[in-house]
């Protein structure tokens, strides 16, 4: 694995480490406030080391600062929680934590430099079941007639992109065009996108 990844690797332990032990229920909203302050500097090391490796069209280096990008912002996500939590803002803490496993999952698969966030994702999991009653979660089937790559613009059909894979530190998706029908809505355990969802 390249040094630069390692090395900021050893520095974002050392970030996550300290501004992780207000990740509760109990630390001050002040102190979340300053750590999200502090992820945020860093957030911009890993900006500025990808937007180097993007210029010397370094694929992996871009890829590995993405996926520092990514649980930076997991982590944000989680103090958003925590936050919006102490505010009694249940529907924002819902999604906030959503964001937080989306982002932990996405920085895994951008880079294996992040490929030990399993109990990190493990504890948002339980963070869920715990502090948040069951949801009824929605899916609808819909039948796209086309769509084209996030990266090169091409049919989806067409292009030589894998949907899910990072390119130069960016996610390839695909981009949803035209909707033939929608065949339906059905109810869920477990959904793509768990903010759809029944809010009483």
């Amino acid at each position: 694995m390249n040094n630069k990844l390692l090395e900021f690797r050893d520095i974002a332990d050392k970030v996550f480490k300290n501004e992780g032990k207000f990740l509760n229920f109990t630390s001050s909203d002040e102190d979340k406030k300053k750590a999200i302050e502090s992820l945020n500097d860093l957030k911009e090391k890993a900006e500025e080391e990808k937007y180097n490796a993007i210029k010397i069209s370094d694929n992996d280096l871009a890829n590995g600062f993405a996926s520092f990008e990514l649980v930076i912002e997991s982590m944000k996500s989680e103090y958003k929680m925590w936050l919006s939590l102490n505010e009694k803002d249940y529907n924002k803490a819902w999604d906030f934590l959503v964001d937080a496993q989306d982002f932990a999952i996405l920085s895994m698969q951008a880079h294996n430099v992040n490929g030990h966030l399993d109990k990190y994702n493990q504890r948002l999991l339980i963070i869920e079941k715990l502090l948040f009653p069951p949801q009824l979660f929605f899916s609808d089937r819909t039948i796209v007639s086309k769509s084209s790559c996030t990266i090169c613009n091409k049919d989806m059909q067409e292009c030589e992109h894998i949907k899910g894979k990072f390119y130069m530190g960016i996610q390839c998706c695909e981009r949803v065009e035209k909707i033939e029908s929608i065949e339906g809505i059905d109810i869920v355990k477990e959904p793509a996108n768990k903010k759809c969802r029944a809010i009483f």
